[in-house]
């Protein structure tokens, strides 16, 4: 499906300097260096597969073997600059301890999930527990159950990467930080349901489904 473009994937948005932060080759062989920069357009999918193939002035890079779910480009891929923190005072002296991250107690016993036949109702509590754990501010245990949900045996009819993303938006979350998470989430979910397509009509069609379900035109 040579032609569809998408404007942004993962992290990266077009016109953002890009930094190689773990030495890759490409599907074509070259091998990218940590430390390389490059300038992000686009990126679209190619081939049977539907690698992705990153796209910038002058540079053309066809990745092979990365998926982009997740936050895997993370893995490979920084925006120079994007981590980068304004300098914090130092806290005055209370009488008093400071305050927790959160007010959202952390869930405890998460449903064992490592099932051989698909148990809807044990999935569901565990979205539920995924979303506690995130509004609980532990986003990294968040993302690591959602991994494990993630290799559920899901039916081949039922799109995996949609249905998670589509029962995770329905969480209600009390803390910014765990809503904020949530949609990370559940738009890169989205992007691998689209990334999933097996021909540019299919891709087009999943693509009008994701900006319905996120209430986008």
């Amino acid at each position: 499906m040579d032609g569809q473009r998408f404007k942004q994937i993962d992290h990266l948005m077009p016109g953002t300097r890009v930094r190689v932060i773990r030495t890759f080759q490409d599907a074509n062989g070259h091998v990218y260096r940590e430390g390389e920069e490059f300038v992000f357009e686009y990126v679209t999918l190619r081939g049977p597969k539907l690698l992705p193939t990153l796209h910038g002035p002058g540079i053309e890079i066809p990745l092979n073997g990365v998926e982009p779910r997740k936050g895997r480009l993370r893995e490979y891929f920084a925006v120079p600059g994007e981590d980068k923190k304004q300098p914090v005072p130092p806290a005055p002296k209370l009488p008093v301890a400071q305050p927790a991250a959160s007010s959202v107690p952390r869930p405890a016993n998460p449903p064992p999930i490592q099932i051989a036949k698909m148990d809807w109702d044990l999935y569901k509590l565990a979205i539920q527990h995924a979303a506690a754990l995130a509004d609980s501010g532990d986003l990294a245990a968040a993302t690591e159950y959602l991994g494990q949900i993630d290799k559920m045996p899901f039916p081949a009819e039922c799109p995996r990467d949609s249905q998670i993303a589509h029962d995770l938006q329905r969480c209600e979350l009390s803390t910014e930080a765990g809503r904020a998470w949530q949609m990370e989430q559940v738009e890169d979910l989205y992007g691998s349901y689209v990334a999933g397509s097996t021909s540019g009509g299919e891709a087009a069609a999943r693509l009008s489904e994701v900006r319905q379900w996120l209430g986008k035109r």
